[in-house]
């Protein structure tokens, strides 16, 4: 017996703290489901993993955000975090399919680009945001 859900407009989902192995069996369907994923991971094996398990997948595409972490620029860092709290809302809006941004750790602590995700998206945006925490 398969099952289905309704899918969210944002899903925001944690990796964990060991790295990407936490992630639950839910956050694998919405990721094996989405249209497009935003990696906003800063360690490097979560990185490269999520590449190629995004791959893998038809008719999914990847955007990798994790350049945010290596500057020390404030400007390029103030447009980096911008862009990581604005690219899933403006994807999720001229999109039809779900748009799953994974961030590390739980993504309702100590996070504020994730949090700013969900708060903008549903209070401003208008979209469906479901936040996912991982194994912890």
């Amino acid at each position: 017996m398969e099952v289905t859900q309704d899918l969210p407009d944002i899903a925001v989902i944690g990796s964990g703290i060991n790295r990407i192995h936490q992630i639950p069996r839910e956050s694998m369907y919405l990721l094996q489901e989405s249209e497009l994923i935003i990696s906003a991971l800063n360690e490097p094996v979560a990185v490269e993993y999520l590449a190629e398990f995004a791959d893998g997948l038809e008719d999914t595409e990847y955007i990798d955000l994790s350049y945010i972490y290596t500057s020390h620029d404030n400007e390029v860092r103030f447009n980096a975090y911008h862009e990581i709290i604005m690219r899933p809302l403006e994807e999720a809006k001229s999109r039809d399919g779900l748009v799953t941004m994974i961030g590390g750790g739980h993504p309702a602590r100590w996070n504020f680009t994730t949090t700013s995700v969900k708060r903008l998206g549903e209070t401003y945006w208008g979209l469906d945001v479901e936040m996912l925490p991982s194994i912890s």
